[in-house]
């Protein structure tokens, strides 16, 4: 699906989708219908399918992949990495009371608390079911055993567990009634079912779908233990014993007791004859199944070969093309697609993290890039030479007195910002500037901040910064750009908003102004 996303949460929207589609076609579909044994089939299916199509991933070849990086170009891009970089500056500083969780860092806790919250409640039940069943006296029966309850609770059945409450008021025939239905329910493994559904309500605590699912399966749970019994019962008696039970306790959850769910309904049921599966909602099942298969598991193959031509199209683009190709790639991993040109290993060292690209769209991005950088160089042969501006160059700007001389004017003048520290915000600025001919600043930006004051802080000090030594070409000199990374960096001591740091003296380091 969205390879930029958090690969979980595209996890859980995705299977989120599957169980809405799946209910939804449930209801429309099957709800009321009376071939039992398929619903229960198609709630069982659905849930397995929504929960597991998302974790399969099938790939098909990709439509605009190709090789259109070539060697020399990726060279060509190495060693402007090189030479484009700034050596990182890192500025420190002490929290200033206690961080602010990040949005998405609040949603995910609010989601691990439900999830813990729903396991701790799943636990509580099924260990109050078997105190009950500990607490009552045990006899064997065929397959399952007897346990004549002590507590206050109506006849339930638990896995194979068959728990009799003492039933004074019922005949010889009801009772036999009522064990008939809870019988049904054991040899139905029906309690299975209730658990597969609790504990994928772990992680779908938040979902109404899986609420639902749960609550027609355990009524289906019903429907299907009331027709079995009845097959050795006259209906009409069984269903005066449910009108006569329907006052009766309630179960505890988790198990199957006679006197759950809506009497009306199940004697409703009851009066229903069987109608054979429509093979036409079947084949409205499979299909969905199919078109939600390809949805969400079937995702374009980025290593598989593709046309042929797409290289030779870039080639042929004209500017307005390729800024349209590019603002369309912006738009799919954000402003900062020109670093992908940078490679990955450099990245890494400068500790860059992007958004997740295919290795195609990657290939792509590079040689759009490519392209407009040979049209830059074809419109500076009708400019004048005042007018380029160089990625490489034959001497390199430098700063006068060096790169100490620039950490010493950062140490100075560069302040970590109040609503960074307050925050808990950290991570790198990457500055972007032009060093001119004359070696004074202009065209500072950000090009990756990190918010809360720290970009703006960061383009305001490199945009005072004293003039550089500038680069030469031929040995003239020329406009050059440069990237200056700056890390921003707390650290592990929380003071509060009334306490009175020092300065650290750490190489490569700078505390806020206003904490000396």
């Amino acid at each position: 699906m969205h390879e930029t996303m958090n690969p979980f949460l595209t996890y859980l929207l995705e299977a989120s989708f599957c169980l809405v589609v799946w209910y939804g076609v449930y209801g429309l579909l099957f709800r009321r219908a009376t071939h039992l044994g398929f619903n229960r089939f198609f709630l069982l299916g659905a849930t397995v399918l929504s929960v597991g199509l998302p974790l399969i991933h099938v790939s098909w070849p990709a439509a605009f992949a190709g090789d259109v990086a070539a060697p020399m170009f990726l060279e060509r891009v190495s060693a402007q990495a090189q030479r484009l970089w700034l050596p990182e500056v890192q500025i420190s500083a002490t929290r200033t009371g206690l961080p602010l969780p990040s949005p998405a860092a609040l949603g995910w806790g609010i989601y691990l608390a439900g999830m813990l919250g729903s396991a701790a409640f799943l636990v509580y039940r099924t260990a109050k079911v078997l105190a009950c069943i500990r607490r009552g006296r045990q006899t064997q029966a065929t397959d399952y055993r007897v346990v004549q309850l002590a507590d206050h609770l109506p006849t339930f059945s638990f896995f194979r567990y068959l728990c009799l409450a003492p039933a004074p008021d019922l005949d010889e025939a009801s009772q036999r009634a009522l064990i008939a239905h809870e019988e049904a329910h054991i040899r139905g493994l029906h309690s299975w079912d209730v658990l597969g559904l609790n504990l994928v309500k772990i992680c779908f605590w938040f979902h109404p779908a899986v609420y639902l699912i749960e609550r027609d399966l355990r009524e289906l749970h019903e429907f299907i233990a009331d027709r079995r019994t009845v097959a050795s019962q006259s209906p009409t008696s069984y269903a005066r014993l449910l009108a006569q039970q329907a006052l009766a306790g309630a179960g505890l959850s988790l198990t199957h007791s006679f006197h759950q769910f809506h009497i009306k309904q199940r004697i409703t049921m009851l009066q229903k004859n069987h109608v054979p599966l429509a093979w036409w909602k079947g084949a409205a099942a499979v299909a969905i199944a199919l078109t939600l298969g390809v949805l969400v598991s079937c995702e374009q193959d980025s290593t598989a070969s593709a046309e042929p031509t797409a290289a030779t199209t870039i080639a042929q683009m004209d500017e307005e093309a390729i800024n349209q190709e590019l603002t369309r790639y912006k738009e799919k991993y954000g402003e900062e697609i020109e670093y992908f040109t940078i490679p990955d290993a450099k990245l890494r060292e400068l500790g860059v993290a992007l958004p997740e690209a295919t290795p195609a769209d990657k290939q792509n991005i590079r040689a759009l890039f490519d392209r407009l950088h040979e049209l830059d160089q074809q419109n500076a042969l009708n400019q004048s030479p005042s007018d380029e501006v160089f990625l490489v160059v034959e001497e390199q700007p430098a700063p006068v007195g060096g790169m100490e001389a620039v950490t010493s004017y950062l140490q100075e003048n560069l302040a970590y910002p109040a609503q960074a520290r307050r925050m808990g915000i950290e991570g790198r600025v990457f500055v972007e500037f032009i060093i001119e001919k004359d070696g004074t600043i202009s065209n500072v930006k950000s090009v990756k901040g990190i918010g809360a004051g720290c970009d703006a802080e960061a383009v305001r000090v490199v945009s005072e910064m004293p003039n550089w030594n500038p680069g030469k070409q031929s040995g003239q000199a020329v406009k050059v750009k440069m990237v200056l990374p700056i890390m921003f960096k707390l650290d592990d001591k929380t003071s509060s908003l009334f306490s009175h740091p020092t300065r650290s003296f750490l190489p490569l380091s700078l505390l806020p102004k206003d904490q000396c």
